[in-house]
């Protein structure tokens, strides 16, 4: 069985690798434009949120208010 924790930066590669494609899509077509590139950069974002922010958040909490188990 897979952890949530591996699924979860599993989900955000994807997210992060499936925006290099649609700009590398984009620039090869010639159709890269500012507009463009600005609605991607969303998606490194939540790429990187849950490669990263999952752990970090659920550390946080335990710091402030204990074991929630």
């Amino acid at each position: 069985m897979v952890s949530e924790s591996t699924s979860r930066r599993a989900a955000g590669i994807v997210v992060i690798v499936g925006a290099f494609v649609l700009l590398y899509a984009l620039a090869a077509r010639n159709d890269l434009t500012p507009a463009f590139v600005a609605s991607t950069l969303p998606l490194f974002g939540l790429g990187a949120a849950l490669v990263v922010g999952g752990g970090l958040v659920r550390r946080y909490v335990h710091h402030l208010h204990g074991p929630t188990e």
